[in-house]
C-alpha cells in the first residue's frame, strides 16, 4: 500500500510524526532554557569585584572592552588568573579580564578541590583548549600550575 496524504494509514500516522517533531522541538527549547539559566545563574553568583561582560560583550562599567568571542580549538597557553566557583560550575578569569567556563574534567575536579580548602584567592598559569557552544567560550583545561603560594613551591597539575 503506498502511503499518501490521501491515505487511512497516512492520517493515522499524521498526528504521530507531529506529535515527534513537536517533542524535539520541546526538548531542544528546554535545554537551551537550562543552559541561560545556569549560566545566569553563575553571574549572579560571582563574587564582588569580579570581571563581569555582557552576552553582547559591553564591558562592565570602567572596564576595558574585551572581544568576547574567542574562536573554536584555539589554545590558551601559560594565561595567569585565578578560578572561582560560581553557582555549581568553576570558572577562570584571567588577568586581562576575560571570564571562561571550565569544562569538567579530572583535571579540574583536583582544581576544584584546592581552591575549596584555600580561602586565599590562588594566581594560577593554564594552559587549555577553548571550546564554544551557543556562542559561549569554554575552556578545557590542559595544564595549571598555581603561581601564587607564598611558600615559592608550584604544584602542578598536569593530565
Amino acid at each position: 500500500m503506498k502511503l499518501s496524504p490521501g491515505n487511512l494509514r497516512w492520517r493515522q500516522l499524521e498526528p504521530a510524526a507531529k506529535r515527534r517533531g513537536a517533542g524535539i522541538l520541546a526538548g531542544g527549547l528546554i535545554c537551551a532554557a537550562a543552559l541561560l539559566l545556569q549560566v545566569a545563574s553563575a553571574w549572579a553568583q560571582a563574587a564582588p569585584g569580579e570581571p563581569t561582560t555582557s552576552a553582547a560583550g559591553a564591558a562592565a562599567p570602567g572596564k576595558p572592552k574585551l572581544d568576547t568571542q574567542i574562536r573554536q580549538g584555539a589554545r590558551l597557553v601559560d594565561q595567569l588568573g585565578y578560578f572561582r566557583t560560581t553557582g555549581n560550575r568553576v570558572t577562570f578569569f584571567t588577568a586581562d579580564g576575560r571570564r571562561l567556563v571550565a569544562l569538567e574534567n579530572l583535571l579540574l575536579e583536583r582544581i576544584a578541590r584546592t581552591i575549596a580548602d584555600d580561602p586565599d584567592r590562588l594566581n594560577w598559569s593554564v594552559t587549555g583548549t577553548i571550546t564554544e557552544f551557543c556562542g559561549a567560550n569554554y575552556l578545557l583545561i590542559g595544564r595549571a600550575v598555581i603561581q601564587g603560594r607564598s611558600q615559592g613551591r608550584q604544584e602542578p597539575f598536569v593530565r
